[in-house]
């Protein structure tokens, strides 16, 4: 009986530990997750196959969000932060980011009041994330990563893997499609 309380307060103890989280770091800490289990981009078609999408914040307050995109063997090759006002939306062309190395511009944490990219609506609220100096907007990818995306998102080796694989070869360089559903 001693054991049982014991180990009930250990878990009330847990419990009560708030969950924190350090803003434009990768950490280990409770987050929200959206995932797009398949997408496809053709990269020598302008007119092939694409996939677009949208994340949206919902509420008043503004967020941070971190993009992951993963390769079909659960392989990061890309991540960026973006930053949303309250009630913003911001769409993703992934053939604009895998192709042409464009990354969605969103507004720089609230630094800038006169924001074009993100502006304030008149019932949203903007934060000054001041640990996000210089990191929003994400600049355009240089070529040799572009290269890494798509050798990497279409099974062959990369030179910034350090010439290994991080995806199934599809036994292509034209598309890269992934599908999180085979995990």
């Amino acid at each position: 009986m001693k054991h049982l309380v014991v180990l009930a307060l250990a878990c009330l103890i847990v419990a009560v530990v708030p969950a924190r989280a350090t803003m434009c770091n990768v950490d280990v800490t409770p987050a929200a997750t959206l995932l797009l289990p398949y997408f496809e981009v053709d990269f020598d078609h302008a007119k092939g196959p694409n996939t677009l999408f949208s994340v949206n914040n919902s509420a008043a307050v503004a967020v941070l969000a971190h993009v992951i995109l993963w390769s079909d063997l659960s392989s990061p090759v890309l991540d960026f932060n973006i930053y949303l006002t309250g009630y913003d939306m911001q769409t993703f062309d992934l053939r604009d980011i895998l192709v042409n190395g464009n990354l969605p511009q969103t507004a720089s944490a609230g630094q800038d009041p006169s924001d074009t990219i993100s502006p304030k609506g008149p019932k949203s609220q903007d934060v000054n994330f001041a640990s996000c100096s210089g990191q929003l907007p994400p600049p355009h990818l240089p070529a040799i990563f572009i290269q890494h995306l798509k050798l990497s998102l279409t099974g062959k080796a990369s030179p910034v893997l350090g010439n290994l694989c991080a995806g199934r070869d599809l036994a292509t360089t034209s598309r890269a499609a992934t599908s999180r559903w085979t995990r």
